[in-house]
């Protein structure tokens, strides 16, 4: 357990050691920002997650097509972290606002 709970902290040491700020994600990091989102999400951290994951996805939709896979994997992880926050609403709502966009 100790070793799952340092790895959660690699991605946002990583951010640090890039001079980045992890509350505002930079376009050419974002695989990194992902990771961080996950593993906040794996650490019982939801609500920093979904922050984080909110604005990774507003880049995403600006940069690739809607059906590219890494909006969609994106969406999976928003909704997860929605349901590991308790808002089910939302996370059962995210599918059919991208379907209708």
């Amino acid at each position: 357990m100790q070793q799952d709970s340092m790895f959660c902290l690699l991605p946002e040491d990583i951010i640090i050691k890039l001079g980045q700020n992890s509350e505002d994600p930079k376009l050419e990091l974002l695989p990194l920002y992902h990771l961080q989102a996950r593993s906040l999400i794996n650490m019982g951290k939801s609500g920093k997650a979904v922050e984080l994951i909110e604005h990774v996805v507003n880049i995403r939709e600006s940069t690739v097509a809607q059906d590219h896979p890494d909006r969609i994997v994106l969406q999976y992880v928003l909704s997860c972290a929605y349901q590991a926050n308790g808002k089910v609403r939302e996370a059962k709502e995210l599918p059919k606002q991208k379907t209708e966009s």
